[in-house]
């Protein structure tokens, strides 16, 4: 695989640069929405008499706007590491294996650090929860029977029988 040429190298560091002013505009009108709590997003000074489904919306508003600000900030940060990768000379270098990252995926994804076989590792790693390291299947399938689930629930009791001898 050969090297990127200095053209390519401006297109990509122009395209990384517009990036990042976009996503800093993104971080920087955000961040309001971020910081305000639930009442002062609402505008009301005490939300005793709201509906409940309102204090939900607004926390559903609230997860979201944090949500959408973690990923733009991420993004920021993935474009900063790409353009300090050009400053030292290692960008366009997969940072698992050292091999060239070609031009037509670095156009695609200027910001990637990860040659095609080393980002599918990455993105199952990032893109799932922690909880699961912990989970062990159940079936091969990742299915319970329904024999095995009522089971697993009647050793906790039912509604004619305690089998936990908790009255005894």
């Amino acid at each position: 695989m050969h090297t990127l040429t200095k053209n390519q190298l401006q297109q990509l560091r122009k395209h990384l640069t517009e990036e990042q002013h976009e996503y800093q505009e993104l971080v920087e009108g955000n961040e309001a929405s971020v910081k305000d709590g639930v009442q002062e997003a609402s505008g009301e000074l005490s939300t005793y008499d709201n509906h409940p489904a309102d204090s939900g919306t607004e926390t559903f508003e609230k997860s979201r706007d944090l949500s959408m600000h973690h990923h733009f900030q991420d993004k920021l940060d993935a474009v900063n590491e790409a353009l300090q990768r050009m400053e030292t000379g290692n960008y366009g270098e997969c940072i698992e294996c050292g091999q060239k990252i070609p031009f037509e995926r670095l156009e695609a994804l200027p910001e990637t650090s990860y040659c095609i076989d080393h980002a599918e590792h990455q993105a199952d790693h990032e893109s799932r929860p922690v909880e699961e390291e912990i989970l062990e299947p159940l079936l091969p399938n990742n299915r319970m029977d329904d024999a095995d689930a009522w089971k697993s629930v009647e050793e906790y009791g039912t509604a004619t029988k305690d089998s936990r001898n908790l009255s005894e």
